[in-house]
């Protein structure tokens, strides 16, 4: 594909730089958010790239990940015509502590303060910038409970609690005409106890959260070791939750 020369400098540039590149799948994406120009030349420079081996390729969840590697950058350095000393930024050696115990700062910025290459090395370590931010900082993990709570109490049937008001659980008398305790309403489908709708919403959130876990565990920053921890949970809340409510539905229709 004849990409224009600029296209392609800037395209090799930032991945000269930062030793990485990410492309969502998307060859009408009019500019990439980051370089600036169309996402098709950025995916076919890559995949050019990629022939050569000059980097590596990973794909999840419709996003494009690629890793420059040394014959690459042995490549880009001479396309680009950078001294010897101009390295990308996944090979760069960790900042030191300088002799007042502190760490050295980038470039960018005064003492004191952070420069450009501390916060581009904090983004990659994934640090938490938000407790700094003052009101606000937790607003994605509040909400994000808050529909989780909101979640358990509407497929626990809360309305239909405070209307029809039933029972926290049932009885039944079996044949020697002893009452016994039951949680689950049987052969009704239109009616439920209280701690049924509970035990049943507990399912429900059990296995929403696996299939979160999940969907965690394909993110490229998780390791190798913790995605495969991440997906024995995630698929392990997804079968109980299946199994349990499998379970529950043959108890209120037992020809199911």
């Amino acid at each position: 594909m004849l990409i224009p020369k600029k296209d392609r400098m800037a395209i090799y540039e930032y991945l000269f730089k930062e030793g990485v590149c990410v492309a969502r799948k998307d060859f009408y994406l009019m500019k990439h958010p980051v370089i600036g120009v169309p996402n098709l030349y950025v995916i076919k420079s890559m995949q050019s790239l990629l022939s050569r081996n000059y980097v590596k390729e990973q794909f999840a969840w419709r996003h494009y990940y690629w890793t420059l590697t040394n014959e690459g950058i042995s490549y880009l350095r001479t396309f680009l015509n950078l001294p010897a000393e101009i390295v990308p930024a996944t090979v760069r050696r960790p900042q030191k502590p300088d002799a007042r115990g502190g760490v050295e700062r980038g470039f960018g910025g005064p003492p004191g303060k952070m420069g450009d290459g501390d916060s581009r090395d904090m983004y990659r370590k994934g640090i938490d910038k938000t407790a700094e931010a003052g009101i606000g900082a937790g607003g994605m993990e509040m909400r994000g409970g808050f529909v989780l709570l909101s979640y358990f109490f509407v497929t626990g049937g809360v309305i239909y609690d405070i209307i029809i008001e039933p029972p926290s659980i049932g009885s039944t008398v079996d044949s020697k005409g002893h009452s016994r305790p039951v949680a689950f309403l049987p052969h009704r489908v239109n009616g439920q106890y209280i701690m049924e709708g509970l035990a049943a919403s507990f399912m429900f959130v059990l296995g929403g959260i696996g299939f979160v876990v999940v969907h965690r565990a394909n993110l490229p920053s998780v390791t190798k070791s913790n995605r495969s921890m991440l997906l024995f949970f995630g698929i392990g809340c997804i079968l109980i939750s299946y199994i349990a409510c499998t379970t529950f539905i043959r108890i209120k229709l037992p020809q199911f």
